[in-house]
């Protein structure tokens, strides 16, 4: 994971200008207020095993969750996490139903929701996250705006590319 370059700041400018090379689906496949990242990330799962670790940590607190059939050689799963938060007001959405692709590089449409000032709020630590399938296309970088904090992740090729 690369926190912060200067190409994914210029992708993003430029984004804001022009139209994008192409759009991509995106599938929210798993969402949960408590999972195991203690910071912000984003983060690519490669095969079955790292998803199913992924999405352990709500197992763990008695949640059953169903596991996703997924074709990782026509897919990429990617993991975004908003770290510990001090309350249940905190979330993950998609502002857009896709994402943009501006040469090489994806900028995922992402919100990370925090509580309204003064709501009240139950009083328990979460560690909100979300899991999103997008069909592979022609880029190898993946960028969010994650609320002070630029993260993205580089893709690697698997099964089958």
């Amino acid at each position: 994971m690369k926190k912060s370059f200067m190409g994914v700041i210029v992708m993003m400018l430029l984004a804001s200008c022009r139209e994008p090379d192409a759009q991509v689906v995106l599938n929210v496949i798993y969402q949960n207020q408590f999972c195991s990242s203690q910071s912000q990330l984003i983060k690519q799962l490669s095969d079955q095993q790292s998803l199913q670790a992924a999405i352990g940590s709500a197992r763990m607190l008695g949640k059953t969750t169903e596991l996703p059939a997924v074709d990782f050689s026509q897919s990429y799963l990617l993991l975004i996490a908003m770290g510990t938060r001090p309350s249940a007001g905190y979330h993950l959405t998609l502002s857009e139903p896709q994402a943009a692709v501006y040469d090489d590089k994806l900028l995922l449409p992402l919100v990370f929701n925090q509580p309204e000032p003064g709501m009240m709020q139950a009083a328990v630590m979460t560690s909100p996250c979300m899991i999103v399938s997008l069909a592979k296309g022609r880029y190898r970088q993946v960028a969010v705006q994650a609320e002070n904090e630029l993260l993205s992740v580089e893709l690697r090729p698997i099964g089958g590319e």
